[in-house]
């Protein structure tokens, strides 16, 4: 089978970047013909412009166009671009909502199926919770939802074709090196919702217990970051590093002795389970299956960084206990689940 994966911005970073890869990969191994296709970044970026495996597309009025579709939710590709890289396809995944409308109408016009993973976070601003998201659910042959919460929030506003995953490491491997003392690492988009800022608040509280203590950040800066760099973490002891490759990545995640992301809108994805595959110590906020790790469900990001620094600097950085364990035992495991993908 012909399968096309969609996805406007396919970086190695971020939790919809890697359940595309995670999906490319998992089907090739299944045997499938699968082709990445994305948006041709505005400038090169390690990570993505760098990627052999994916098709990237040129979007309309050129670099400044594509500046402007990377940080908003618009659809700027040309319908004939995407009929072109979709043509004998069987199936067309579209992933979080990008470019859906267009992915979709490519879809009918090429007579392939259009399946959707939307990926929806309910109260976040363009979150895919509107009218109109809900009617293309509603049309899709299929919708994937990586949890049974997500699934059921599908279903209650009256979208029938929906298929649970699961969820899992993106990860073959972690590599084998030696775990730092006392780091704590950020992986994701560089939002406010996300708890960058609230775990750069929370990291001068850390360091007034433990001035050791060192923070990676990994990740997409957020549009404002570019207008005003004096945002930026002067202290040495906080790392930041832009969209990096797959093995950077995987190494931060082996060395980091607290996997930290207290945000205030996730589904629990991608970007938590490699941490907890490596059992790192970890702080998260809150999460869509209805499991709560490290924070306290419906806190705000503030806060929740907040109960994140000083218990983990009194407590010699072990964090997790039971509660991070929660999500993954119930079912969230990507091989063993990937066959329902093409059921």
């Amino acid at each position: 089978m012909r399968v096309v994966i969609a996805k406007k911005t396919l970086s190695t970073v971020g939790g919809s970047e890697t359940f595309a890869r995670a999906l490319d990969r998992e089907l090739r191994a299944l045997g499938h013909d699968v082709a990445l296709v994305g948006m041709r970044p505005a400038w090169f970026r390690p990570g993505i412009a760098d990627d052999a495996r994916s098709t990237f597309l040129d979007v309309r009025f050129g670099r400044l166009g594509a500046a402007i579709d990377g940080l908003l939710p618009t659809t700027l590709v040309r319908d004939q671009d995407l009929r072109r890289v979709i043509s004998g396809a069987d199936v067309v995944h579209s992933l979080a909502r990008e470019w859906a409308g267009a992915l979709e109408r490519a879809a009918r016009a090429e007579g392939a199926a259009f399946v959707e993973t939307p990926l929806v976070h309910p109260g976040q601003p363009f979150s895919g919770d509107t009218a109109s998201d809900l009617a293309r659910y509603r049309r899709a042959d299929a919708v994937i939802a990586l949890t049974n919460w997500e699934a059921t929030w599908y279903r209650e506003r009256g979208v029938s074709h929906v298929h649970v995953t699961g969820v899992g490491p993106n990860l073959v491997d972690l590599p084998e090196v030696a775990r730092e003392p006392a780091t704590i690492l950020f992986v994701g988009r560089k939002e406010v919702y996300k708890g960058y800022y609230s775990l750069r608040r929370a990291a001068r509280m850390v360091w007034r217990e433990r001035a050791d203590a060192r923070f990676v950040a990994i990740g997409q800066p957020a549009w404002f970051a570019q207008i005003w760099p004096i945002l930026a973490m002067r202290d040495p002891r906080w790392v930041d590093h832009d969209v990096v490759s797959e093995r950077v990545k995987a190494e931060a995640l082996a060395r980091a002795t607290i996997f930290a992301m207290p945000s205030d809108h996730e589904t629990f994805g991608h970007t938590s389970s490699p941490a907890i595959s490596r059992r790192s110590a970890r702080s998260c906020g809150r999460a869509s299956t209805g499991c709560t790790c490290g924070t306290s469900r419906g806190r705000s990001p503030t806060r929740s960084s907040r109960s994140f620094a000083i218990p983990s600097a009194r407590a010699g950085w072990v964090f997790m206990g039971a509660r991070a364990y929660c999500a993954s035992s119930r079912g969230l495991l990507w091989r063993s689940e990937r066959k329902r993908l093409t059921s």
